[in-house]
């Protein structure tokens, strides 16, 4: 399946948007409890910069790409599938999907033991694919 570039990029846009969001709701809710009358921050304009490099950053990590792809492709893993395409023990894996997580590339569904792509994670596989596509493409060139 190849989405045109436009469609590619709003997806990872509208992903990464996503996150922020959910990071700057939670900060607002954590400033509700600020103590002794405290003025709650404000989070001010946010830079989307920071956030598009952190993601690009973290899927560039060893081994990442790997487990986001295979998310993507099974839908939803057990930690244990995690551990083992990691090559790592069940705590490195429940770290990695932590991250993942933080940023907004999976979750994690605690009561059946199961990770799950989303819908950022999907996109950023596409873009990978695509560019390593065109890369691929140049140097045939």
């Amino acid at each position: 399946m190849t989405a045109s570039s436009d469609d590619l990029l709003e997806a990872v846009a509208r992903g990464i948007a996503r996150r922020t969001a959910d990071i700057q709701k939670a900060e607002s809710q954590f400033a509700a409890f600020a103590i002794d009358g405290a003025e709650a921050p404000d989070s001010g304009q946010v830079n989307g910069e920071y956030f598009v490099l952190r993601v690009l950053s973290i899927m560039g990590q060893a081994g990442v790409y790997d487990v986001v792809s295979s998310l993507v492709e099974a839908e939803s893993m057990q930690l244990k599938e995690i551990a083992s395409l990691l090559g790592r023990d069940r705590l490195a894996a429940v770290d990695a999907v932590s991250l993942l997580t933080q940023i907004g590339l999976a979750s994690r569904q605690l009561d059946v033991d199961r990770v799950q792509a989303t819908e950022l994670a999907k996109a950023m596989v596409q873009l990978v694919d695509e560019l390593a596509r065109r890369i691929a493409e140049r140097l045939k060139e």
